[in-house]
């Protein structure tokens, strides 16, 4: 039409993703998703200064169309930025063994939050449905060593659980027998 120079079709129906730590390469013969990753973003320093490897998605999509085409030049680069500046920031504040084991989905929780809130500040027109964390690990070259110890910790945790046990029996049956010992000698 007169007037209008550039026509720009805005997919906002449709759910788009980002990847970090690894790329999709395609499918392989027997229909597999193949993957190659990229270590220069998986790679991150964590609070205890260990490293660990953090591969994760962000699935988001277009809510205000105005917001995304005009007020923020290259969107996509600009939530592939703050993205990796907000998971490095956030494992940051961790040590190796939360960021691999328990704390996984604080987070995931949190990067999702922080991410969304600089979003909606940049005026980006973007809405984050879903952060998830792929795969979190040690590098490979300290990984046996890092499994040596989750080996060791639950050996530990068994050892200890074992000697509680005895100590649940033994403390009971000791103070039986000595009652039946002081009922005894009292029937003297």
């Amino acid at each position: 039409p007169f007037g209008v120079d550039e026509l720009i079709r805005v997919p906002v129906q449709r759910q788009l993703k980002q990847e970090f730590g690894f790329q999709s390469t395609g499918l392989s013969h027997d229909q597999r998703t193949q993957y190659k990753k990229v270590p220069d973003e998986a790679n991150m320093l964590t609070g205890d200064l260990s490293t660990a490897e953090v591969e994760w998605v962000v699935q988001y999509r277009i809510a205000e169309p105005e917001l995304y085409l005009f007020r923020v030049r290259n969107v996509e680069e600009t939530l592939r930025d703050l993205s990796e500046a907000v998971m490095r920031e956030v494992v940051g504040d961790r040590t190796v063994n939360e960021v691999i084991t328990i704390g996984r989905t604080e987070i995931a929780s949190l990067v999702h939050q922080r991410l969304q809130e600089l979003l909606t500040l940049y005026e980006t027109g973007l809405v984050v449905d879903q952060l998830v964390l792929q795969d979190v690990n040690p590098p490979d070259r300290v990984k046996p060593a890092f499994n040596e110890v989750n080996q060791a910790q639950q050996e530990l945790e068994q050892k200890i659980s074992v000697a509680e046990k005895q100590k649940n029996e033994a403390i009971p049956r000791s103070l039986g027998e000595a009652q039946q010992m002081v009922e005894q000698a009292e029937g003297y």
